[in-house]
């Protein structure tokens, strides 16, 4: 599992000492894919007294929930309180990617198979497509304007999930308020 290792701030302190966001992801990733969770990544921001460590994760085959959100942070939270060095004061969540969370493994575009994605090409241009299938080969099969295309999963830059905007009710205007006659 690779996961996307991001920085809002790349240091926090770990009592007198700096951790990096590769020792948090050295120190949770163990219990994490033994939960058979994917660690998809971690952000840390906040002041260097307090961190506050956002972890995102997720499961191959289904969607996480708030429970399961709950039941994991306790568990990282036990691992870096047991710490030699624990840090002193800091604020953790655990959470799921999210919908906007760019999909780069194969595992997270055979979950959203069926579903509308959008990605950029190496041109910079824009695309949306459904993603139906995953050939033998590796390569992603998405239908765009009516026609099937297979692209190498390293080609779709940014990819991530489309949700369909609300359409109104009928006898309901666009802000959802009943019609007048």
């Amino acid at each position: 599992m690779q996961s996307g290792l991001t920085a809002c701030s790349s240091r926090r302190n770990f009592q007198s000492n700096l951790i990096t966001i590769s020792e948090i992801d050295a120190l949770v990733r163990p219990v994490l894919e033994q939960e058979r969770v994917h660690l998809c990544g971690i952000k840390v921001s906040g002041r260097a007294g307090k961190p506050f460590i956002q972890i995102f994760v997720d499961y191959e085959e289904s969607h996480i929930t708030i429970d399961e959100c709950a039941r994991l942070s306790r568990l990282v939270q036990d691992v870096l309180d047991m710490q030699p060095r624990p840090l002193l004061d800091y604020r953790l969540e655990i959470s799921s990617p999210g919908l906007d969370w760019p999909l780069t493994e194969v595992w997270q575009f055979r979950k959203n198979l069926g579903r509308r994605i959008a990605w950029r090409r190496a041109d910079n241009t824009r695309t949306k497509g459904e993603l139906v299938g995953i050939a033998e080969d590796g390569n992603l099969v998405i239908e765009v304007n009516g026609g099937l295309v297979q692209m190498p999963l390293d080609s779709l830059v940014g990819a991530v999930v489309l949700t369909a905007a609300p359409q109104p009710k009928p006898g309901r205007s666009k802000i959802g308020k009943q019609k007048t006659k």
